[in-house]
């Protein structure tokens, strides 16, 4: 397939190689699908989809996962957020997801988005830009906030991609061990023994419990094997934390690179927490690259 790329009405199609994708600028900066050869590595979103969170990966700004209740203190500054999306107790993924993005540019199998928060349910000015770039084989995946604010902003980063998990799929990822829940699914406690025991070698998925965990630790790489395809992830050193979302019996899972453990706001006194503290100015910056060939080609 020739590069390119094609806007229709709010969405922009791109296509790169042996890649397609679909993006939908308005609806939080989110991918409604990526496939390769006409396969659907992500699952794929409806181009008159309003949810967010039901489309193929969207970008988590300017922090991700949840904060307990909203509520905590940065600079002798106490802060309350409210909850920002349906049932959820507590404030989830950030807030850039829930706001519409501008298009800068588009290209030949190329997209650069960019958003400014003067003013939001978030207490500081913050900035985002996202790029897109597809390749023969594979989509590169931009993500930058910047602290438009006149003081220190505590800041986190990261991708929502949710990948298309067919029968027979297996999951492989290093990392050092998992962080444990309460029920509200809020960090308690490290434990170096996970939910999926096989990952290092290759997890079989049909029968893997519900898992909606933080793994510390983690190299930068994980591979989905589906019966067809083989599909590889890896994000940039920013990005130290893989957050697994699999429902138990789903027919997706969410393989998310993110810069910092949940409610990482609320863990100063954890040990390689990952929080950042961005300076008036200052830019936190990071990248994954999802790319697919044939299953033992």
């Amino acid at each position: 397939m020739p590069f390119g790329a094609r806007a229709r009405a709010s969405v922009i199609e791109l296509a790169g190689g042996d890649m397609t994708l679909t993006l939908a600028p308005n609806l939080g900066a989110a991918a409604l699908s990526l496939a390769w050869r006409g396969q659907d590595i992500l699952r794929p979103a409806p181009v008159t989809t309003k949810d967010v969170m039901r489309t193929a990966s969207f970008p988590l700004a300017p922090f991700a996962n949840r904060i307990a209740n909203g509520r905590f203190r940065f600079d002798g500054q106490a802060v309350s957020l409210k909850r920002n999306y349906g049932g959820e107790k507590h404030p989830l993924h950030g807030y850039a997801w829930l706001m519409p993005w501008r298009t800068e540019e588009t290209g030949d199998g190329f997209a650069r988005l960019t958003l400014r928060a003067e003013k939001s349910a978030w207490p500081w000015a913050f900035s985002c830009e996202r790029t897109i770039r597809l390749d023969g084989t594979g989509a590169h995946f931009g993500l930058a906030l910047r602290n438009e604010s006149k003081r220190p902003m505590p800041a986190g980063i990261g991708f929502h991609p949710a990948f298309a998990r067919p029968r027979g799929s297996t999951l492989k990822a290093h990392v050092s061990g998992v962080w444990r829940t309460n029920d509200d699914m809020l960090p308690t406690h490290f434990d170096p023994f996970t939910d999926l025991p096989d990952m290092a070698r290759g997890a079989a998925l049909d029968a893997a419990p519900l898992v909606d965990h933080c793994h510390p630790g983690w190299d930068g790489a994980a591979t989905l094997l589906t019966p067809t395809l083989e599909i590889t992830l890896a994000a940039s050193n920013e990005l130290g934390f893989l957050h697994l979302y699999m429902p138990q019996g789903a027919d997706f899972l969410c393989i998310e690179p993110v810069s910092a453990m949940p409610d990482a706001v609320n863990r100063a006194d954890t040990a390689n927490s990952g929080l950042r503290v961005l300076a008036p100015g200052e830019t936190l910056s990071g990248w994954m690259r999802i790319s697919a060939a044939p299953r033992g080609g």
